[in-house]
């Protein structure tokens, strides 16, 4: 049975619009020429609601869809605010969602944490064709690994049965709750001192999301760990991460052997890093696969030829295909 994948988007052009794109029929071509094409080629069923002639209620209508079919592709373009709402809605619903976005619109704060596909707002040929194939991967990712697709719901979970348990003797739990802590800080817009601030981690937790879950759908594609280390390195590369301060990807086998590391070749090459507490944070890792680890350490600042106190976080996912670990380490100097 095919796939069927609901398309929430503008399809009304609005005057900012036709002054934005200078093209009254913009929508419509996005989504024959991008969407509808894409999913046409792998043989998913897509459905938009304005081609809906039905009586009905419309937005019960929109709604029903969003719940009932099998993932949601939403266009956040010119950050129209009927398509937000729908999002919003299958947010909630904890449906598993594609986001893409054209080259004229800045990311939303809020969205900008979920990975996004962008693309030519011009749909030139010479761009469209590679627009097409990044759409066409994201969605085989998403379809692939549906189970697990990112759950926004399921993420606010995890943040309330963190703060449940709280206690500060434990490193783990106090940095999220710091996390936690630092999100309402910078919602409420109040300003935190001294230099391990929440608004720090704020700022590193949404950048470092973002990056994470570009990186994990290019390596759900990667056929080995030669073609693994390869795409870490020209991604890192492309984004200005290699050897960064506050951020450092790393990838091992379920050995521990470092498949990928800043210092790869100036490091012990099995996985062996020992928290405050003496337990071994990458015990964790191998153990979990996927999760995220928090605590604290004295870090051997090899850029500046230091040692400074730090505070820690890394995201890991288990990349199944390459039976690998990526992880994805933050790094706050206190």
């Amino acid at each position: 049975m095919n796939e069927k994948c609901f398309v929430i988007m503008p399809f009304t052009t609005r005057k900012e619009d036709e002054i934005k794109y200078n093209d009254n029929n913009h929508w419509t071509e996005v989504y024959e020429g991008l969407i509808k094409k894409v999913c046409e080629d792998m043989s998913i069923i897509c459905e938009r609601d304005d081609v809906d002639k039905s009586p009905r209620h419309i937005l019960n209508g929109i709604l029903n869809k969003i719940e009932k079919y099998d993932f949601v592709l939403c266009d956040l373009s010119s950050s129209n605010p009927n398509v937000l709402f729908e999002l919003g809605w299958a947010m909630r619903a904890d449906r598993p969602i594609v986001l893409i976005n054209d080259d004229r619109t800045d990311f939303l704060f809020d969205l900008n944490q979920f990975y996004t596909c962008i693309y030519d707002n011009r749909l030139k040929p010479s761009t469209l064709e590679k627009n097409k194939k990044e759409l066409s991967d994201t969605i085989q990712s998403l379809l692939k690994g549906s189970e697990e697709h990112p759950s926004f719901v399921k993420q606010l979970a995890l943040e309330v049965n963190s703060l449940q348990n709280v206690s500060d003797v434990n490193p783990q739990e106090y940095l999220l709750k710091k996390i936690y802590e630092s999100v309402q800080d910078f919602k409420q817009g109040s300003k935190s001192q001294g230099k391990s601030s929440f608004g720090t981690w704020t700022f590193y937790i949404n950048t470092a999301i973002g990056h994470f879950s570009r990186l994990n759908t290019i390596l759900n594609n990667c056929n080995n760990l030669i073609d693994a280390e390869r795409q870490i390195l020209d991604f890192v590369n492309l984004n200005n991460l290699f050897r960064n301060q506050a951020y450092q990807f790393s990838l091992i086998d379920m050995n521990r052997r470092f498949i990928y590391h800043d210092w790869k070749n100036t490091i012990n090459p099995i996985a062996t890093k020992i928290s405050l507490d003496s337990f071994n944070i990458y015990d964790i890792i191998i153990e979990n696969k996927t999760g995220i680890v928090a605590w604290q350490d004295n870090g051997n600042n090899a850029l500046q030829n230091s040692v400074e106190r730090r505070e820690n976080i890394a995201v890991y996912a288990y990349i199944k295909n390459i039976e690998a670990i990526l992880i994805f380490e933050i790094h706050n100097n206190l």
